[in-house]
């Protein structure tokens, strides 16, 4: 019957039988509602005293309970982030948080609302009250909580963090009740207590009283004089808080007065020392919401200190190099203790930084203390600016700052203003030279180094876990076709569900599962698993081929695929059972005789869900993901990327996320950018809209319809783009839709599974003609040697012959020249004689001259005649002796034909003897790839449908899409296609243009905001080295000097999978990547490309690698050294051609090599080009990759104005 708490103002006073039942009767309600343990609550500020009703019975029951400071003001976003399932608040504000509920109803969240006082249309705490008896109370029972479950919800403000949700744990409240601040040890102590239970401290000592029972005397208002006469009329040992006013009261029973320290008005706790009677104990406290009471200081100990470290707590000072500071020394003051908060609620990012690896507290306080134990509080490191009442970070004003163009750094500080407070100032440092969005590097020894930035050492899956655990009802996906939703709750459960499976399918941390592209929203199920259990993840680009290959080499223990190319899997699978290799096969939708997803997911339920555990953290440096993609630099290379490409990602500001805002992610995990996005989109508490569909109408749909505000485009599909909106401007012209092959196998997945199943029956072939092919090698070189023979002993027969009736005819031609200059000369001295005689001859010389001449064509034609003839005999001699030849020539080889056909009927024979046992396995085939046929032509039908209903409606109207929700457009950067950014830069107003000067080998290498200009790709990302090297000497150049990019970061591949070889020319011994790319960088260290090092072959629809044809050739022990190069070819688009430098001891010849390559390497690799065996060593073999660019560069200066742009392939 004692009473334990009084109103100050009514007297109205509260019993220990009352609190009790009201708070059971409370918690009865609330197990009604189903709010369970973990569940949270809201009790917001109200002017009642019967706030400690919904605290404790939230207590009673282990739901959270989420209470606000009295000075915060109603915030959508802490509603949208905790989502309470019952909101308590007082009736001034119970509309206004009803009007916040409704604007959540479409998030798919529900809540019920209470008013302490009575409200029309809205329950009150007296109707849930009165539906108990008092059988029910006695009958009630606690929930037993664990030591480290989340006990209250503080939010609150404060000057090191504003407006946050601060999480206190059962293990920090109790504890709390060892510090004897104030000193409660009897009972009936009477305390003045502040209704406000968003300080930590209001609640400890709410608690604290109640356990020692020690009455409060409950107080709202800040009106000193009646509380100073309250205080004398009441007698109380009490709590008050910033007193700086001299009072003429009688405050005699006033024994301990508490404060916070103020480092705005530090003579406050003197001024109270020495008005206040002297046998009253002024108490000031330096502590933080996050981490409890840190120090205190009693009455007058020392002037201008905190006091000394309370009782459990750990506190050291860290100068500006990091290491912990000697006495007197300042730095920023860090505290641990076991009541410390658990963190920010759902802000893991604000958490880490705020609290360290090893769980120190970082204050942001400047400080130092003395040898004597004294802590000393000399100011904040970032001082809040508290304008018109409200505080604002300066971190905020800063980071808006340095993101606009122009401006490198910036630092703010709060200004004094009569009428505002405090007004905010502003200390900037412009860029030079270039105005471009980004941050500039530091260049140290010819190297450009990106801003440093801590990173954060902790377990990514258990990171992600944890982030889908703190907010299940949060929507984490949605199908930008279907509208599909997946919220966190349910990608936590499906994700731990297949970890679950694959740990019963004894996948170990370190083995390799396969993820293929599929288009499903479900894509991110076995790639969160492999993170939680520690396993590596095998995921395919969309543009890439099945191949035996990366199965043989990866081995991978599961493969998760669609069902479109299921059995293309399957039977590549099946090649490599001969080599003891043996997987399990699971389709993502239903597919007959084939383990499917949900099967899988159905094997457990939510208790195997909740006990499930990450696996142990693996290394920073151990591979977490191999990225089987394609790209300029790797043609189909298995990319092995660490986990610390995923912590390096946590720093990027690409794109600046923001929460609960949604972004367009398009559904490839063979793609690096895709990858880190989903992840960061996780814990950024991002909605990602899945999309696959390259129809930039559609595209744009989407984006008005759910307001997305960032997307990603590959090269191709920012082609692709830039063609779309080329055509809405001229709608006029014909729309482009040509692209490449990689364009149209990211468009279409029946021709992307056409050629999955071309290259498993040309791998069938390859592997069953195998052994075949070595054993008929011996005799065909046999044959091949017996024509060539023959050919060679033709040939010498034909030249004798034809050299013999040239000899011939040679000597025919001089005697008939010899005798018609005979003829000529007589007739030309006949004319002579006959010049001298008379006219009247004339005639009769004439008519003699023109018989004369008859006469000399009568002979020649003659001659000629008989020589015809005799050569006709001559030609059918030497035919019939010929036709002799050829004939025994034919007989010799049909006899060479006739005993290879028998070799060879022997072997068919043989090889049928073995097909009989497998023609049930053929008929299998057979019937599948029927069924595929079938299915892949109805798909064809249903598309041409779809295309030309869609080509129906463009030609109807083109109407111009409302993207003005887009804030960020990121695209890869593309040499062959410059003038793409340029033009998203003038069509999209409004949204910021990033272009990303990316590998999946190491990351996002630099990246240039909005401005146009060719061929800058920006600043030098963060925690990114990059410098550029001379071709011949391999050492850095200055700026404006041409030479290869080379970079280096934490995130930077392991290398290529079970390929050292590649590796070792891709990485240097220093950790250095050749991207094989040429380009300079500026004065103010922005970064341009000009071309590329060493192209890759583009052979049909297919790219060539040639590192693999050289590292190949090199294997052979003759050859010293190969270079390939592409030359032109009408049908192919180029062919291979092989410069090789060998041992000049050996008699290698041209069909050796290409043999050797075409045992090592596909048929597409093949040295159609041709071959050519280099004698002068070395120096001229790269003679088409050495260009002198400095010399180049120059000349370009000298003959080519400032202001133009010289492009260069």
């Amino acid at each position: 019957n004692t009473f334990t708490q009084v109103n100050a103002e009514t007297q109205e006073e509260v019993r220990y039988q009352e609190m009790r039942q009201k708070s059971v009767k409370c918690a009865l309600w609330l197990r009604m509602q189903n709010v369970q343990p973990g569940d949270i609550i809201t009790v917001c500020p109200s002017t009642t005293i019967d706030l400690y009703v919904p605290f404790l019975a939230g207590l009673y029951i282990g739901a959270v309970v989420n209470t606000w400071d009295i000075n915060c003001k109603l915030n959508l976003d802490v509603l949208r982030r905790t989502r309470p399932k019952v909101i308590f608040t007082d009736k001034k504000h119970v509309l206004e948080m009803y009007g916040l509920a409704a604007l959540l109803f479409r998030e798919n969240f529900s809540t019920i609302i209470i008013a302490f006082q009575p409200q029309q249309h809205f329950i009150n705490l007296d109707i849930i009250l009165n539906d108990f008896s008092n059988y029910n109370v006695e009958q009630f029972v606690c929930w037993k909580p664990r030591y480290n479950d989340i006990m209250v919800i503080l939010h609150t403000i404060n000057m090191m963090t504003v407006e946050k949700n601060i999480e206190i744990s059962y293990m920090a409240f109790q504890t709390s009740f060892i510090l004897e601040i104030p000193p409660l040890r009897a009972a009936g102590i009477c305390g003045l207590w502040y209704a406000n239970l968003g300080c930590y401290y209001n609640i400890v000592l709410l608690v604290k009283a109640i356990i020692l029972h020690a009455p409060l005397v409950v107080w709202w208002r800040k009106d000193y004089r009646q509380l100073c006469a309250m205080i004398e009329q009441f007698q109380e040992d009490v709590e008050m808080l910033n007193i700086s006013e001299n009072f003429a009261f009688s405050l005699s029973s006033l024994k301990y007065v508490l404060h916070d320290l103020n480092l705005e008005y530090p003579w406050i706790h003197e001024e109270l020392v020495y008005n206040l009677p002297e046998r009253t104990n002024i108490i000031l406290l330096y502590s933080y919401p996050e981490s409890g009471v840190i120090a205190s200081r009693w009455c007058l100990e020392k002037r201008s200190n905190a006091g000394y470290v309370c009782k459990n707590v750990e506190l050291k000072v860290i100068n500006h190099f990091g290491r912990e500071a000697r006495p007197n020394e300042h730095g920023e003051i860090c505290c641990r203790s076991p009541y410390m908060m658990n963190g920010y609620h759902l802000q893991p990012m604000i958490t880490q930084s705020a609290i360290d690896k090893e769980g120190w507290l970082h204050t942001k306080d400047m400080g130092c203390y003395h040898r004597d134990g004294f802590i000393y509080v000399l100011g904040n490191i970032d001082l809040p600016v508290t304008f018109r009442g409200e505080s604002c970070d300066d971190r905020c004003f800063q980071n808006c700052l340095e993101e606009q163009e122009g401006i490198s750094q910036a630092y703010v500080l709060p200004v004094l203003h009569e009428i505002d407070g405090e007004q905010p100032f502003a200390f900037l440092v412009k860029k030079r030279n270039y105005p471009r969005k980004g941050e500039p590097p530091t260049i140290v020894d010819r190297v450009m180094l990106g801003k440093e930035v801590v990173i954060v050492d902790v377990h990514v899956g258990e990171l992600i876990l944890n982030v889908l655990a703190s907010s299940s009802d949060f929507i984490g996906q949605v199908h930008a076709e279907t509208e599909e939703q997946v919220t966190f709750l349910e990608m936590r459960q499906k994700s731990v569900k297949c970890a679950l499976w694959l740990r019963m399918q004894n996948v170990q941390p370190g083995d390799i599962i396969m993820v293929c592209p599929s288009k499903t929203i479900d894509i991110y199920i076995p790639f969160l698993a492999g993170l939680y259990i520690g396993a590596v993840v095998n995921t395919w680009d969309i543009n890439c081929k099945l191949n035996l290959n990366v199965l043989r080499r990866t081995r991978p223990k599961v493969i998760f695929t669609g069902r479109r190319h299921v059995l293309e899997m399957y039977a590549l699978a099946g090649l490599l059972l001969r080599e003891d290799f043996q997987t399990i096969i699971v389709a993502f939708q239903p597919q007959q005789d084939f383990i499917t997803l949900e099967t899988i997911l159905n094997s457990f339920n939510e208790n195997d869900v909740e006990n499930f555990t990450c696996s142990p953290r693996r290394r920073r440096r151990d591979t977490a993901v191999i990225l089987y993609t394609v790209n300029m630099m790797t043609v189909e290379k298995n990319v092995q990327i660490p986990y610390s490409a995923f912590l390096s990602s946590f720093n990027s500001v690409i794109p600046p996320m923001t929460q609960n805002t949604h972004g367009l992610w398009y559904g490839n995990l063979g793609n690096h950018q895709n990858l880190m996005l989903l992840v960061n989109a996780i814990i950024s508490y991002v909605t990602l809209v899945v999309w696959w569909r390259n129809d930039f109408q559609h595209v744009f749909a989407a984006i008005h319809r759910f307001q997305v505000e960032w997307m990603y485009l590959s090269s191709a599909q920012a082609k692709k783009m830039y063609n779309y909106l080329n055509y809405l401007q001229q709608p006029h012209l014909p729309f482009s839709s040509e692209d490449s092959s990689e364009d149209s196998s990211e468009d279409d997945d029946d021709e992307w599974s056409l050629h999955q199943r071309e290259e498993i029956k040309e791998e069938r072939v390859i592997e069953e003609e195998r052994v075949i092919k070595e054993e008929r090698v011996i005799e065909e070189e046999r044959v091949i040697e017996e024509e060539r023979v023959i050919e060679e002993k033709r040939v010498i027969r034909r030249e004798e012959v034809h050299e013999s009736e040239e000899e011939e005819d040679d000597d025919e031609d001089e005697e008939m020249e010899e005798i018609e200059k005979r003829a000529i000369e007589e007739e030309r001295v006949i004319r002579r004689e006959g010049e001298h005689e008379s006219e009247e001859e004339d005639d009769k010389d004439d008519d003699e001259d023109e018989e004369m001449e008859e006469i000399e064509k009568r002979a020649i034609e003659e001659e000629r005649v008989i020589r015809r003839e005799e050569e006709h005999e001559s030609e059918e001699e030497f035919e019939f002796e010929f036709e002799a030849e050829d004939v025994e020539m034919e007989e010799l080889e049909k006899r060479v034909l006739g005993e290879a056909r028998v070799i060879r009927r022997e072997e068919e024979h043989e090889s049928e003897e073995e097909e009989e046992s497998e023609d049930e396995d053929e008929e299998i085939e057979v019937e599948e790839d029927r069924v595929i046929e079938e299915e892949r032509v109805i798909r064809h039908e249903e598309e041409e449908y779809e295309d030309e209903d869609e080509d129906e409606e463009m030609e109807v109207k083109i109407e111009k899409p409302d993207i003005s929700c887009l804030k960020y457009l990121m695209h890869d950067f593309d040499l062959k296609r410059p003038y793409s950014h340029d033009t998203f830069v003038r069509s999209l107003e409004g949204t910021s243009v990033i272009i990303l000067y990316c590998y999946p080998e190491i990351g996002i290498i630099a990246c240039r905001w909005d401005t146009e200009g060719h061929p800058h790709v920006g600043y030098v990302n963060r925690n990114v080295e990059v410098k550029i090297v001379d071709c011949t000497t391999g050492m850095p150049v200055n700026y404006n000097e041409f030479g290869e990019i080379c970079c280096r970061s934490p995130g930077i591949m392991n290398g290529y999978h079970l390929q050292p070889m590649i590796t070792r020319s891709a990485i240097n011994m220093q950790g250095w990547l050749h991207t094989k790319d040429f380009g300079y960088f500026e004065t103010d260290g922005c970064l341009c490309m000009t071309g590329n090092v060493k192209p890759s072959i583009r052979f049909r629809d297919e790219n060539i690698a040639a590192d693999e044809i050289e590292f190949l050739l090199e294997r052979h022990k003759v050859v010293e050294k190969a270079c390939i190069m592409p030359i032109l070819d009408r049908l192919d688009g180029q062919h291979p051609f092989a410069f090789i430098s060998k041992n000049y001891m050996s008699k290698m010849s041209k069909m050796e090599i290409e043999r050797f390559v075409e045992r090592g390497l596909r048929d597409s690799y093949r040295l159609r080009g041709g071959i050519r065996f280099l004698r002068s060593g070395l120096s001229s073999m790269y003679y088409y990759r050495t260009i002198d660019f400095k010399r180049l560069y120059h000349i370009i200066v000298k003959y080519v104005q400032n202001d133009s742009l010289c492009y260069m392939e």
